[in-house]
């Protein structure tokens, strides 16, 4: 799940896009007994012609079409003796074919047909396709650190899911869905549930991240009834999503509504202290209505958290970056790395940096452990395209 923040006006917004996905707070919820109705204001966003939101049903199954293929390519395996890892790899492989697109929150079938998908999407897909072909699985969701990526000229925290194959529960399951252990399949991972732990959430919750991630790109491209639309959606579905109730803030921010806003939020960081996107939301609401003093408490604790967040030192390279500072960039994307040496994106940061210094061999050096590191073949493949164009000049 994304969250994301306006660069020059730090308007915060959570998204979702699942495994682009990457970040978010400790700790993740609202308190399920919540009364979702009082952040909710039907009044000023309804419209004569509601949209249409996607049932479970559409987000989750596979079309008649896509489900006879599955039967003649892979199907057939269930029945057969042969390893379930498989099945397994036919379903990750079949994912990796696609195409990233942080901005395409699509449904199972779209997302098999368009070849395109966030990671949010991929996962969607991969899930539904292990459904049918006969396995237990479950979407869970990865406690990972707050992670901050860039689309435009928004910086966006995230959240991540991934799915879980479980072995076989019946007692004569078919030999090709034969599993000797938990199989967790991830796409574009920040880091693995292994590393920061993960727990067991239900479809209705990954609905409701599907209706967020909708409405929050609703809202960034200034639609403010669909997303309100969307976001009404995941609020009723699931009221334990801290996510919702944040982008419903910042559509009241932007819709002229602060106290509507400022309710949500703190409503959000009385429930989970920890959350630092609902705390920074908080601060902007209270500097605009002139409340300096407690904005910059919260600020100046929530900078002593993240200072210690690889992601959010990327981001401040990416900043400084823009900005032509490319000694600070380069500060930000050491940082970056001494934090967590393992993730791809602080080293192209050092590439960048270095190519605009003139410095052509050491961003070469940089762009190749930006290659070795990242596991999207998407990003290995832009960063391979750079190497050849850099070595070629």
């Amino acid at each position: 799940m994304t969250h994301v923040a306006h660069a020059r006006n730090f308007f915060l917004l959570a998204l979702l896009t699942a495994a682009t996905v990457l970040a978010g707070c400790a700790t993740r919820s609202v308190q399920p007994d919540l009364d979702i109705t009082h952040f909710l204001h039907d009044s000023t966003f309804s419209t004569e012609n509601p949209p249409h939101i996607e049932s479970q049903q559409e987000v989750f199954q596979l079309d008649a079409n896509i489900r006879k293929q599955l039967d003649e390519k892979i199907g057939v395996s269930r029945n057969t003796h042969v390893d379930g890892m498989f099945l397994v790899n036919q379903i990750i492989q079949t994912a990796k074919t696609l195409s990233y697109n942080g901005q395409a929150t699509t449904t199972a079938s779209q997302t098999f047909y368009n070849r395109e998908a966030n990671c949010l999407s991929m996962t969607i897909m991969a899930y539904a396709m292990a459904k049918y072909l006969g396995f237990d699985t479950s979407f869970q969701y990865v406690n990972i650190p707050e992670y901050w990526d860039w689309r435009g000229n928004n910086s966006l925290v995230s959240r991540h899911v991934n799915i879980i194959l479980e072995p076989a529960k019946s007692a004569n399951p078919s030999p090709g869905l034969m599993i000797a252990r938990p199989i967790e399949i991830d796409f574009f991972s920040p880091g693995s549930s292994q590393r920061y732990g993960s727990h067991v959430i239900s479809e209705s919750t990954v609905l409701a991240m599907f209706y967020n991630n909708k409405g929050a790109m609703a809202l960034l491209a200034g639609n403010y009834s669909l997303a309100y639309a969307y976001l009404r959606a995941a609020a009723l579905e699931d009221h334990s999503l801290d996510m919702t109730i944040n982008n419903l803030a910042l559509l009241y921010i932007l819709a002229g509504r602060p106290v509507w806003a400022e309710r949500n939020y703190r409503e959000v960081t009385k429930r989970n202290p920890d959350n630092t996107a609902s705390a920074e939301g908080l601060a902007v609401v209270l500097r605009m209505t002139g409340r300096y003093d407690e904005a910059n408490a919260i600020m100046a604790r929530i900078k002593r958290v993240r200072e210690a967040n690889p992601y959010y030192q990327y981001v401040r390279g990416e900043q400084a970056y823009n900005t032509g500072n490319w000694q600070e960039a380069i500060r930000a994307f050491n940082k970056a790395i001494e934090l967590r040496p393992d993730i791809d994106q602080p080293y192209f940061g050092l590439a960048k940096a270095y190519f605009q210094l003139g410095d052509r061999d050491t961003a070469e050096r940089y762009l190749r452990l930006a290659e070795r590191h990242t596991n999207r073949e998407d990003a290995r493949k832009r960063y391979q395209s750079k190497l050849a164009l850099l070595t070629g000049l």
